[in-house]
């Protein structure tokens, strides 16, 4: 089926974004029914959270980032900020109260591991880059003081 009749399936990240409308529907599954298909709300948030994430990343690495495309924990960190985001607009007025205090606490859980990242206390892996050096030998130095 065409993504134009599956929007909340999308898996591209928009521009500069480090989590796809896909990746929301993994925090929870029935995302496009409490959202009553808002695409723009969620895509909104979603530039928020990578936002936020960034600035918290930003202490650690100031100029560039160390991944081409942001890791799948990285992903799944921003989908739940954005999905709490944009799930409290609605959840709120609806009194699903229990849904909203559990995305909290994930949202919270987010943040906290984004900063541990920052500080060096946590670490997700990153694809190895392979250099172009390679080993190099040379020969032991002769004369007075090399051996000989």
């Amino acid at each position: 089926m065409p993504s134009e009749f599956l929007p909340f399936q999308e898996t591209t990240l928009g521009s500069g974004c480090w989590c796809s409308r896909s990746d929301c529907c993994m925090v929870i599954a029935d995302l496009s029914d409490i959202l009553r298909q808002d695409t723009d709300l969620l895509d909104g948030c979603i530039r928020l959270a990578t936002d936020r994430a960034k600035s918290i990343l930003r202490s650690r690495w100031p100029n560039t980032w160390p991944f081409s495309s942001p890791p799948r924990e990285l992903r799944e960190a921003v989908a739940v900020m954005a999905v709490f985001r944009a799930v409290r607009y609605r959840v709120y007025a609806g009194g699903a109260g229990e849904v909203a205090e559990n995305l909290k606490d994930a949202d919270r859980e987010a943040r906290r591991w984004l900063k541990d990242i920052a500080d060096s206390e946590a670490h997700f892996k990153l694809k190895k880059v392979k250099g172009s050096a390679g080993p190099s030998i040379t020969k032991a130095p002769a004369g007075e003081f090399g051996l000989s």
